[in-house]
Parts: structure tokens; sequence; C-alpha cells
């Protein structure tokens, strides 16, 4: 443990994060092109045709909702039954495992915390299915609890798969980070305390740090308010701007998985130059009467001035998984 976290963990009474918990499709691996492909060949060997689009949002992990779609869009019936139609897609699967490509960002999280605590796979699909994709992944080594559709009673957004990968761990949910790319997945993950989640997508925007995108799901269904009684874990050490957001916000406490110091860096000739900061010059012109104001030189605006010797940009504000 780095000394700025180990100094975290005693003085302010922050939890360590304990385990982490990861979804297989679409959130460890990209499986679409698989799946779909799979069950375009089940439904084939049964004389059934759909519609590429139905099928590419066909609900395939939850058969007793894939049956119903079945009947109430297209009018059709599925004759198999549950294990015939999983012991039938599988086959199919297994030959696709080609398919499948890591979610590097992903990933490459998860080899991190690999490193550092437990951690586990809770999927609806089928056990040989998730076992065989990790392998094609090159993730098989990382995962020794793999929690499956034959495992539990009910699928997600059911919290059964989540809360036996706890138990299969022997760590407390609450200290367990989880990972997921869906609806149903984030409801499962959310059904002992936690109340989102989120990954860091600064690739696609500079305003969705993992941390600001948690936040934003919560905010935007219960409102900006009631931060003071939740959680928020996340994988390293925030960034800036997540601090900012966080000391707005007022969270009960943070838990972090790891710190900057335990990250390696490759050398690095220094940061760019940066023309030194000044304010902006007000618009006027084109700015529309309900925003007139706001740029008026008359208006009072938000001071501009910063430290001494400081050349950066203005600190930007705003808002990992955060629980309850």
């Amino acid at each position: 443990m780095s000394r700025s976290l180990r100094w975290h963990c005693q003085h302010s009474g922050a939890l360590r994060l304990e385990a982490a918990i990861f979804d297989f499709n679409g959130t460890l691996v990209d499986t679409s092109t698989a799946n779909t492909d799979t069950v375009r060949a089940s439904f084939a060997d049964l004389s059934l045709t759909v519609p590429e689009p139905w099928l590419r949002e066909a609900p395939l992990a939850d058969l007793t909702a894939l049956r119903e779609r079945l009947r109430c869009d297209l009018d059709l019936q599925l004759s198999d039954t549950d294990p015939q139609f999983v012991t039938r897609t599988r086959a199919h699967w297994l030959t696709l495992t080609h398919l499948v490509q890591p979610v590097e960002r992903v990933t490459a999280v998860a080899r991190h915390l690999a490193d550092r605590v437990p951690v586990a796979v809770a999927s609806a699909n089928d056990g040989q299915i998730v076992r065989a994709g990790l392998a094609a992944a090159g993730l098989a080594d990382l995962f020794e609890t793999v929690i499956a559709r034959e495992h539990v009673a009910r699928p997600k957004p059911d919290p059964a798969a989540y809360l036996l990968a706890a138990a299969e761990l022997a760590v407390p949910t609450a200290r367990c980070l989880a990972f997921e790319n869906t609806t149903e997945g984030i409801t499962a993950a959310r059904a002992d305390r936690p109340l989102a989640g989120g990954v860091n997508a600064t690739v696609t925007s500079p305003l969705l740090p993992g941390e600001i995108a948690a936040m934003t799901d919560p905010r935007h269904r219960d409102g900006n308010h009631g931060w003071a009684d939740t959680t928020l874990c996340t994988a390293d050490e925030p960034r800036p701007m997540c601090i900012g957001a966080l000391i707005r916000a007022g969270p009960r406490r943070i838990v972090r998985a790891g710190s900057i110091d335990d990250t390696p860096r490759r050398a690095s000739p220094g940061p760019p130059s940066r023309p030194a900061w000044s304010p902006p010059e007000p618009v006027h012109a084109t700015a529309p009467n309900c925003c007139r104001a706001a740029s008026s030189p008359t208006t009072p605006t938000a001071s501009s001035s910063r430290p001494a010797g400081y050349t950066g940009p203005p600190p930007a504000a705003g808002a990992g998984a955060v629980t309850a």
C-alpha cells in the first residue's frame, strides 16, 4: 500500500476495497457478434427466421423474455425447452470464440485490481460459454470464481449472482466494486446498496471520468442531494476535476483500490507549455435574450483570480461506483 493511501485509510476512516466483481458480456468482452450469430444459427435449426434489427435488440440472456418477444412481436414459438435451447446455443457459440474481443479499458482495470484484491465474474450467460470467452480473450488466469446462469435461480436484475460471487470471495458486498454495462446488471449490483457504476470514458469525452459517470445516474434519478449517505468506490485516486465535484457533493467516504503512487509511469519529456490563462472576452452580439444578462459586463460573475504563478486553465467544476 502506498504511503498516501495508508495515511488516507488510517486517518480519514475510509474503507479499503476488498473485492471486484465483473459482468462478462459487454463489460469484460464484446460478444455481440458471437451472440447474434449463435442465436441466428439456433433459430435456423428450428426453421425460425427473424429480422436482423429484432435479433440485435432481443433479450438473448433471458429465455422467458425471449419467448415472449418472439410470440408478441413475430407470432413465433420456440419449440425447444429451455435446457434444449441452452445446449443448442452453447454448441454454436463455442465454435465462434474467435469473434470474442476484450474491452481493453475494462480488462486493464481487471488486471490492475486482480494484483490487489480477489476478483470474480457474475454473468447471466452459460458457464461454459463464459469460461470459453474468458480464455479466448486471454483472461482465464484472472478469474477463479465465475458465477453463471446455472448457479442461481434467477438471472439479473435479480442480485443473486452478485450475492453469490461476494459469498464465494468471502467479502461483504458493501466492500465489493461491481462493473456492469446494462440497466439490468446495474440493478442487480445495486440490490445490496450500490446506487450506480461508471467506467472512465475520457477517450470519448473529457467530461466523463468514471467517478463523474457513476454520480450522474443517481443525480438524474434522485436529484442533487443525499450524497452525505453515500460511499464512492474507485479503482484509483480521483482526478482533480472529480475532487472538485466530490468536495461539493460531500459523500460520506471514498474507497480506493490503489493510489497514483502505485501506477507505473513511462518517461515523459514533461507537460506541454501552455499560455497563461486569462478570462475570455464577453460575447454580446449573437447571444439570445435569455443569455445576454449572463454575458453582460454589468452582471456579477465568478472571480477570475488565480494563485500567483498559475499558468493552467481554470479549474473545471463538475460532479466512481456510488453506494448508499
